[in-house]
Order: structure tokens, then sequence, then C-alpha cells
């Protein structure tokens, strides 16, 4: 499981890269459930609540639209532990949240400063 939570990633990026013209879901999808599959190993948790969190963020992660990703991990899933879902779905928009209010203070900062002469 972890050898293919770092390959299917590489694989994606080699592929899109080299104008293959295949999508970006499955693959995502793919490395957070190998993800949530591993969280299992150290957190006390029902492998497919696990799994299912890790679609969730991985694809919110990589779309930066949580909101959409846990409709189609939803929609794959069928329901299956939505409370997970949802909250894998969001912590990503929490993180890239607060990453771009950080870069939006910086660059205000740089616009901000006198231009050197």
């Amino acid at each position: 499981m972890a050898a293919m939570a770092v390959l299917k990633p590489l694989a994606m990026i080699v592929c899109l890269s080299a104008g293959w013209r295949g999508g970006e879901f499955f693959p995502r999808m793919l490395t957070g459930a190998c993800l949530g599959a591993l969280t299992t190993v150290v957190l006390p948790i029902s492998p497919a609540a696990a799994m299912v969190a890790g679609m969730a963020a991985a694809t919110a992660m990589g779309l930066r639209k949580p909101v959409a990703a846990v409709l189609v991990v939803a929609f794959l899933a069928g329901g299956t532990a939505l409370g997970p879902m949802v909250v894998g779905g969001l912590l990503p928009a929490i993180a890239l949240g607060r990453s771009s209010r950080t870069r939006q203070a910086s660059s205000s900062v740089e616009e901000a400063k006198p231009p050197r002469s």
C-alpha cells in the first residue's frame, strides 16, 4: 500500500507531463484510499472510513474544490462513512485557506514596500 501511495502520483505526473490525456480524479482517489488504509495501522478506525476520508482529502487537495471532491467521492462510495468523508474533504480546505491567506498577506506586504532606487 505504501508503495502504491508513492508510485501512483509519480506515474500520474509522468503521464500528464508527457501529454497523456487521462484524468486526475481516479489516481488521486487511489492514492488517498491507500494512505487512508495505511492510517488504520496507527489509528483504531474502520478501514472503510479511513479509505473514504483519504479519498476525499486527496481529491479535495488536488482539485482545490472540497465540496466537489466530497460529492464525487460520496457518489462513488455510495454514502459509506459520510462523516469521515466530509471531515477528510474539509481538512484540506482549511489548510488551503490558511496557506492562501498567508500568501495574500505576504504579497500585500511586498506591494506596500517602497520601490528601491
